[in-house]
């Protein structure tokens, strides 16, 4: 059965979040979507996962850069490309889209 075009209304921040998510688990944006939505029959698979580390991949990462002002420039660069916004701008989507690519820290 041919697969039919959609359009749905998204905020910008949300699908930077949701491509992330699906380069994360090596799919397409339109077959992560329709896996969230087919999953188990139920609207749980759509909720955001809010244990998911975007900072752990599946697929093999790039080394680590060596100083942190390496890795937030990375990070810049990456927001930037995501979002289709200048590297370093300060909206509230690229803030998002930021604190969702820096690791978690660990609770002491």
């Amino acid at each position: 059965m041919p697969k039919r075009p959609i359009q749905i209304r998204v905020e910008d921040a949300e699908l930077a979040e949701w491509n992330l998510r699906a380069d994360n688990a090596a799919l397409s944006l339109s077959a992560w979507i329709r896996e969230r939505c087919n999953a188990n029959g139920d609207d749980k698979a759509v909720r955001r996962d809010g244990d998911l580390d975007l900072g752990q991949r599946s697929a093999v990462a790039s080394p680590r850069p060596a100083s942190q002002a390496d890795f937030n420039s990375e990070i810049d660069a990456t927001v930037a490309r995501k979002t289709a916004h200048e590297i370093g701008c300060d909206c509230i989507y690229c803030k998002r889209v930021r604190n969702l690519l820096k690791p978690k820290k660990e609770n002491k």
